[in-house]
């Protein structure tokens, strides 16, 4: 190895387009490459014998490639990454969601400020992991093929375009959504929106960033039956599921829970928390 000891690898802001040189880098955990020019189809795998690019960092758990002018995810299939944890592709122009099958241990998927109107059936086939997706900021008008995706807690769609109460309906099969936020699109403003999302996402304990009380969702069970007032009531607080799934503070989640850093910013800080400037990895 070039580096044998690397963990780290910052190249953010450098306008390069190829990696085929790079490595080997055996010891590699996370790799930031935001605001590059990165050649998804003819920078990343070297040519023949050679050794480096992606193929040379077997270890590799956060991937980062914001604002990259990415418009075809389709060539991540062809990257060994069984073992990432982190994938951040904010602010590119990708429009449809593929190649990601293999990605077994993919915790965290952020997406926002992409182009994708619309999931595919199977977009997500084979994300067994993933724990937080984030698209927000998308255009997307439909809730539909959001699964299979067994282990999602948080999910996070606002400023998006979904305009009709019976698209709740599709996230019916998120049997384990803590964490669900669809605000700024024009359905959060429609009546009893919250009241539906309730009673379709039964396990959510925040929506829109604001808590799902015990109250509030014995008085949607009501209304549903045909008696009682579904208006909201509570405070802003927020309960989410830690990797043992038990309920937790915002501060004590692991990062995969924690708010991401939309355009491309530090996927895994000291501690393993988000927001912290100027930490160093800390990788599970």
């Amino acid at each position: 190895d070039v580096f044998p000891s690397l963990r780290e690898l910052s190249l953010n802001g450098n306008p390069f387009s190829d990696i085929r040189t790079m490595g080997p880098l055996s010891k590699l955990l996370v790799l930031k490459v935001n605001r590059t020019k990165l050649d998804l189809e003819k920078g990343m795998l070297a040519d023949g014998d050679q050794v480096g690019g992606i193929a040379s960092m077997p270890h590799l758990q956060v991937l980062e490639m914001g604002v990259s002018g990415i418009t075809d995810m389709s060539f991540f299939a062809q990257f060994p990454l069984q073992t990432l944890r982190i994938l951040h592709l904010p602010g590119n122009e990708i429009t449809r969601l593929e190649g990601l099958s293999h990605m077994e241990q993919l915790r965290e998927l952020v997406l926002d400020k992409n182009k994708v109107k619309q999931v595919d059936e199977g977009s997500f086939e084979g994300l067994r992991s993933l724990r937080e997706l984030r698209m927000d900021d998308n255009g997307l008008k439909s809730l539909s093929n959001f699964g299979p995706l067994p282990r999602l807690r948080a999910l996070h769609l606002s400023l998006n375009r979904v305009t009709e109460i019976s698209e709740l309906e599709k996230l019916r099969n998120l049997r384990h959504i803590v964490i669900i936020n669809l605000a700024q699109n024009p359905v959060a403003r429609k009546p009893l929106y919250r009241a539906h999302l309730i009673n379709v996402v039964g396990s959510a304990r925040a929506i829109d960033g604001k808590e799902v009380t015990d109250e509030e969702r014995e008085r949607v069970e009501q209304m549903l039956q045909g008696g009682g007032s579904a208006a909201p009531t509570g405070g802003a607080g927020c309960y989410v599921f830690t990797e043992q799934q038990q309920m937790a503070s915002q501060a004590n989640v692991p990062s995969y829970m924690q708010p991401s850093l939309a355009g491309g910013g530090d996927a895994m800080q000291q501690k393993a928390t988000y927001g912290s400037a100027g930490g160093r990895a800390a990788p599970r």
